[in-house]
C-alpha cells in the first residue's frame, strides 16, 4: 500500500529531475519575447499608477525629493525595457520588479513582506529553472528562520501587519506553496517548449543539411556542365565528328542501328504512358548489289544518300529515319491513330523510291521492299520491332521485291524456320552431310550410258530433298560450298568405280546459276577435279539457260574455258528460260536436255509434241546430243525414240540411287555384257 502511494511521488520527483536537467537558455528567447509583450504593458500601467499615487502623496505630505527619485527610476526602468539591445531576461526582470514594487507599496505590510518571497523565484525563472528552484529553497529557509526568530524572541508580529504568529506562518506557507506551483508550472511549460524547440531545431538542421547537399550537388552539376562545355569548345572538328559518328551513319548522317534502337525504347515508354501505337518500317533496296556492280560504289552511295534525303523529307518532325546496313533503312512513325494510316506514308515512300536518280548524267530507277511492324500489336521491345519489320521486308524481297507487307505470326514462323534451316545448312556443310544420288542415263534399249549426280541432304532428322533447301542455299550463298562438295564427291565416286574396273561413264553434275556467276568458278572446278583424280573427259556440267543469259558475254568465256579443260557441257531445262535461239550456236556446249515439263504432255498434247520435235531437230542440226528427262511412261519413250532422241532419263528406267545401289546396277550390266 505504501509503495503504491509513494510511486506517484517518485515519478513526480523523476520528472522534476528531468526538467531540472534541461536549461533552455537562448532557445526560450523567442518565447520570452512573446511573454515580454504581456509584461511590458502591465508594468507600464502599474508603474504609471504608482507614479500617480506617489505624486499625489508628495503634494499632500510635501515630500518631493523621494517622489522625483521614484519617477526618475521608473522612467529609467521603462527606457531600459524598451531597448531591444538589452537581453530580454533583464528587461522582463525589470518589469516584474516594477509590478511587485507597486504591490509592496499598496498592500498591507504582511502581504508586502511575504510577496518578497515570490519575487526571487520569479526573477530566477527568467534565468533558469534550476535558479528558480534554488531561490525557492532559499525563501523557504528564510521564512523558517524568520518564523523561528519570531517564536524564539517572542517578538510582536503586529508590526508586520499580522494579528498572530499562526497567521504569519499560514500566510508564508500559502505564498511558498503558490511559488512552488508557479515554479513547477513554469518548469513543465519550459520542458514542453524545450521539446518543441528541440524538434524544430532538429528539423531545421536536417533541412539545412539537405539544402547544403542540394547546393553541393548543384555546384557539382554546374562544374560538370562547365567542364563539358569546356571540352566541347576544345574538341577539334575531327573529334566532334568522331563522337557524332558513334551513333550516326557516315554516308547519310542518319542514326545507326544502336541509336535507332534507343529512340525506339523512348518511343515505347511514351506510347505505354499515353496508350498510343506506332510503327516501325523497314525499307530495303532491291538488287542493290547489281547497282553497285553497274555504277560502282560511288553510284551506289549517291543513291543511298539521295534516298536518305528523300525519306527525311516525307516524315513528320517527331518521326525518325535511320540506316541499317548497306541497302536498308528504318522509319519510326510516331503516334499512329490507326494501322491503315501508315498506308499514306507507304505511298510517299514509293514515290520517293520510284523517282529516278541521276548518276553520272544517267537516270537510274530502283525498287524497294517494305516491311511494317506495330507496337504493341506485333512487338513489345525495340529488338522485336526491328526484327519483325525486317522479317516482313525480307519476305517481300524473297517474293521478288517492289511491294510492302505487314508482319504477322505466320510470317514470323516462316522466317524463324528459315533461320533454323540456314543454321542447319551451315552445320551440314561443316559436317559434310550432303551426299550424291545417281540417276542413270540410258539409250533406247536401256543400256547405261552415264549418270546424273543429284544432291541429297542426309541430315540427323532424315533424308531431305533438294527442293527444300537449294533455294535458300542459293539466296545466302552457301550453294557455292555445297556445290564444291558435291562436285568432288561425284568425281571421286566416278573415279573409284573406274578404279574398280567398271566401264568408264560420264557423270553429270549440276551448276546452279549462283555458282556459275561466281568469279572464281574456273579455278575451283579445276582444283576439285584434280583433287578427285577424275579425267575431265568423264565429267559433264549441267548449266541452266537462265544462268547463261544473265551475263552472256562472261558466260561464253567461262563455258569456253571449261570446254578447253575437256569437260562436257549441257544446257539443263532447255526451253523453259528466255534464251535466244540465235545465240545458241555460239555456246560451246555438247548436249541439250529437254525439260520434264514438255515430256509430261507427249504424245497427247499437240503443242508439246511440236515443241519437243522442234527442239530435237534444232539440237541435231547444231550438232548437239539430246537428253530427255522425266521419262516415266512407255508411250513417252516410244515417241522420243521415233523422233531421234539420243538419251533418256526418268523413273521409267530408274529412280535416283545411292552409290551402293548404282554400283549394283553397274555390276548387273557387266554380267549382262
Amino acid at each position: 500500500m505504501l509503495g503504491r502511494l509513494l510511486r506517484p511521488l517518485i515519478e513526480f520527483r523523476d520528472h522534476l529531475l528531468e526538467v531540472s536537467r534541461y536549461d533552455p537558455e537562448q532557445d526560450l528567447d523567442r518565447w520570452r519575447e512573446q511573454l515580454f509583450t504581456i509584461i511590458y504593458p502591465l508594468a507600464l500601467v502599474v508603474g504609471l499608477a504608482l507614479c500617480a499615487l506617489t505624486v499625489h502623496d508628495a503634494f499632500a505630505e510635501g515630500r518631493f525629493s523621494p517622489t522625483l527619485l521614484a519617477v526618475a527610476a521608473y522612467a529609467v526602468a521603462m527606457t531600459v525595457m524598451a531597448l531591444r539591445r538589452i537581453p530580454v531576461r533583464i528587461r522582463m526582470g525589470i518589469g516584474l520588479m516594477i509590478f511587485f514594487s507597486s504591490v509592496f507599496y499598496q498592500s498591507s505590510p504582511a502581504v508586502s513582506y511575504l510577496s518578497l518571497f515570490s519575487l526571487p523565484p520569479l526573477i530566477a525563472l527568467l534565468i533558469s529553472f534550476n535558479a528558480a528552484l534554488s531561490a525557492l529553497g532559499a525563501n523557504a529557509l528564510l521564512f523558517a528562520l524568520l518564523a523561528y526568530h519570531f517564536l524564539r524572541n517572542d517578538l510582536s508580529v503586529l508590526q508586520f501587519g499580522v494579528e498572530s504568529l499562526e497567521r504569519w506562518i499560514l500566510y508564508g506557507i500559502i505564498f511558498l506553496f503558490l511559488d512552488l506551483i508557479i515554479t513547477l508550472c513554469f518548469g513543465l511549460l519550459t520542458k514542453g517548449l524545450a521539446q518543441i524547440i528541440s524538434l524544430e531545431r532538429e528539423a531545421r538542421r536536417v533541412l539545412a543539411e539537405k539544402e547544403h547537399r542540394l547546393e553541393e550537388a548543384a555546384a557539382r552539376l554546374a562544374d560538370e556542365a562547365r567542364q563539358r562545355e569546356h571540352m566541347r569548345e576544345t574538341l577539334s572538328e575531327t573529334e566532334r565528328k568522331a563522337v557524332f559518328y558513334i551513333s550516326h551513319d557516315r554516308l547519310t548522317n542518319l542514326p545507326n542501328r544502336d541509336a535507332f534502337a534507343q529512340r525506339l525504347g523512348v518511343e515505347i515508354m511514351k506510347a505505354r504512358n499515353r496508350g498510343q501505337i506506332f510503327a516501325a518500317m523497314a525499307i530495303g533496296i532491291d538488287k542493290f548489289k547489281h547497282i553497285n556492280s553497274i555504277y560502282g560504289t560511288a553510284g551506289g552511295d549517291a543513291i543511298l544518300a539521295g534516298l536518305a534525303e528523300r525519306l527525311r523529307g516525307i516524315v513528320r518532325e517527331q518521326d525518325v529515319v535511320g540506316r541499317f546496313g548497306d541497302d536498308r533503312f528504318m522509319l519510326l512513325l510516331s503516334d499512329i491513330a490507326r494501322v491503315e494510316d501508315t498506308l499514306t506514308i507507304v505511298q510517299k515512300v514509293w514515290e520517293a523510291v520510284e523517282r529516278p536518280f541521276q548518276i553520272v548524267g544517267e537516270e537510274v530507277r530502283i525498287s524497294a521492299s517494305i516491311g511494317l511492324c506495330f507496337f504493341p500489336l506485333d512487338a513489345k521491345s525495340p529488338e522485336e520491332l526491328i526484327k519483325h519489320a525486317e522479317t516482313a521486308m525480307f519476305a517481300v524481297k524473297e517474293a521478288g521485291g517492289g511491294a510492302h507487307r505487314f508482319f504477322d505470326e505466320k510470317l514470323n514462323a516462316d522466317m524463324t524456320e528459315r533461320v533454323t534451316l540456314e543454321r542447319m545448312l551451315r552445320d551440314a556443310v561443316t559436317h559434310d552431310e550432303f551426299v550424291p544420288y545417281f540417276q542413270p542415263k540410258v539409250d533406247r534399249y536401256g543400256y547405261l550410258l552415264g549418270m546424273e549426280s543429284l544432291i541429297r541432304w542426309n541430315s540427323s532428322s532424315g533424308l531431305i530433298l533438294p527442293n527444300h533447301f537449294i533455294p535458300l542455299a542459293e539466296q545466302n550463298g552457301i550453294i557455292v560450298d555445297i556445290g564444291e562438295q558435291m562436285l568432288f564427291r561425284s568425281c571421286r565416286q566416278n573415279r573409284s568405280w573406274q578404279d574398280d574396273g567398271f566401264v568408264p561413264k560420264k557423270v553429270s553434275v549440276n551448276l546452279s546459276p549462283f555458282e556459275f556467276r561466281h568469279p572464281d568458278l574456273i579455278r575451283r572446278i579445276r582444283d576439285t577435279i584434280e583433287k578427285s583424280g577424275l579425267d575431265p573427259m568423264w565429267l559433264e556440267l549441267e548449266i541452266t539457260e537462265s544462268g547463261i543469259v544473265r551475263n552472256e558475254k562472261d558466260a561464253i568465256v567461262k563455258l569456253t574455258e571449261l570446254h578447253e579443260m575437256g569437260v562436257s557441257l549441257s544446257i539443263d531445262d532447255f526451253g523453259t528460260g528466255y534464251s535466244s535461239l540465235s545465240k545458241l550456236k555460239d555456246y560451246p556446249i555438247d548436249t541439250l536436255k529437254i525439260d520434264k515439263a514438255f515430256i509430261d504432255n507427249v504424245p497427247q498434247d499437240k503443242r508439246s509434241v511440236t515443241i519437243v520435235i522442234s527442239l530435237i531437230k534444232l539440237a541435231h542440226n547444231l550438232g548437239f546430243k539430246v537428253v530427255a528427262e522425266g521419262v516415266e511412261r512407255t508411250e513417252q519413250l516410244e515417241f522420243l525414240v521415233l523422233h531421234g532422241c539420243d538419251q533418256f532419263q526418268g523413273y521409267l528406267f530408274s529412280k535416283p540411287l545411292t552409290a551402293e545401289e548404282f554400283e549394283s546396277r553397274l555390276q548387273r550390266q557387266v554380267i549382262m555384257s
